[in-house]
């Protein structure tokens, strides 16, 4: 497909979040564009709406979408499905339809069999980056190899969030595959000057959740600051492990340190990166579940900061060489001599944050991202 006169219908609750769609503004030729997404989202860190209501050229069709909760919590096949959905493509008759839910699940069953009734191409996602086989049994275990077979081969497609998540689908009968995230950075506007400020300040943002590490962050800090006094923590998020993390920081006297912020909009990271020399990411696997990307990450290396996390999931392929440390998940003192190796060496520190920024404008910026797009839908 080499011409313009076609239409691409994009939906997927994922792209309800303002900066996973934000690479549709450098799209080549946004006229040919329908967003069909759910107007809201409630995820873990509250409701997150659709803020944008311009979007340069691009439609954009809100539909209800089902999400599972506390009453639900065996639905989570169903997680995104809009049922909406089928009146809008038998509406508009769109050529490719790109669904960027998970493979596993219902929604994606869903639009690829509309794509079969439409003739059209059906494209999905896949952030999966551990086999089935090793985190599932028994019927749940063939009940999803079937659905995501059957995803697999009736899609032109699938656009893989690592290079794992790209040999899972391969293993499935993927042939045609594409290795890129769901959506980029703006890496130009998180190109802000760093703030002077006495000391060393470590930056972790993200969920406060065990499966991010954020225990095993504040006892590595604590064997930092016995090292570096003037060293500070800025911790910005929400999650079920706030409490418990306020008590270790009262516990061990670090509340003139350790500096919590709530979760913050997109927008307003860029000056939070400027107050922070480290960035820190020390996710660890939990409940067959590994680290898929880590947008934080790439956010952090787009305001030019090394990275310290762990060689867990796909973050190896994120955080180059040269961009950062990894060290072992779930290794405190592991952690806290990476911290200590870029406190104690700030010629380190700004080389790599140097390395990490032309990574991320090489290859996670939303204007490549919207590039890579174009190239896939119009293969």
């Amino acid at each position: 497909m080499n011409d313009h006169n076609h239409t691409i219908m994009i939906t997927g609750y994922s792209f309800a979040m303002s900066h996973l769609s934000k690479w549709v503004d450098y799209y080549p030729y946004k006229k040919e564009l329908v967003m069909v997404i759910p107007k809201g989202w409630i995820g873990r860190g509250g409701r997150v709406i659709f803020e944008r209501e311009n979007l340069g050229g691009v439609r954009k069709i809100y539909c209800w979408a089902f999400r599972m909760n506390k009453y639900w919590p065996g639905l989570y096949f169903f997680k995104g499905f809009m049922p909406g959905f089928l009146i809008q493509a038998l509406k508009v008759r769109p050529k490719i339809i790109y669904n960027g839910n998970e493979v596993n699940l219902f929604y994606t069953l869903f639009t690829m069999l509309i794509a079969k009734i439409i003739k059209a191409r059906h494209i999905c996602f896949m952030w999966e980056n551990i086999p089935y086989q090793k985190k599932l049994s028994g019927f749940k275990l063939k009940f999803t190899e079937w659905v995501v077979k059957a995803n697999i081969k009736g899609s032109y497609a699938i656009v893989c969030g690592s290079k794992k998540a790209e040999n899972i689908a391969r293993f499935y009968g993927a042939g045609n595959t594409f290795v890129m995230p769901l959506g980029g950075v703006e890496a130009e506007r998180l190109n802000i000057p760093r703030e002077d400020h006495p000391g060393i300040v470590f930056l972790f943002s993200g969920e406060l959740d065990k499966r991010k590490g954020v225990d095993i962050m504040l006892a590595a800090f604590a064997e930092v600051i016995s090292k570096i006094p003037e060293a500070r923590l800025m911790i910005v998020g929400n999650g079920k492990m706030r409490e418990e993390l306020y008590e270790f920081v009262n516990q061990h006297n670090l509340k003139d340190c350790v500096n919590f912020l709530s979760w913050l909009p997109n927008s307003e990271l860029p000056r939070i990166f400027a107050k922070a020399d480290i960035f820190l990411y020390p996710s660890v696997a939990q409940k067959g579940w590994e680290e898929q990307f880590g947008y934080s990450m790439v956010e952090a290396m787009a305001a030019g900061l090394p990275v310290i996390s762990t060689n867990t999931g796909s973050i190896s392929e994120v955080v180059p060489k040269g961009a950062g440390l990894l060290v072992r998940a779930g290794d405190y003192s592991d952690l806290a001599q990476a911290m200590l190796k870029l406190a104690l060496n700030k010629e380190l520190r700004l080389k790599m944050g140097e390395f990490g920024r032309n990574w991320v404008l090489a290859n996670y910026s939303n204007k490549i991202i919207a590039q890579k797009y174009y190239n896939l839908f119009h293969r």
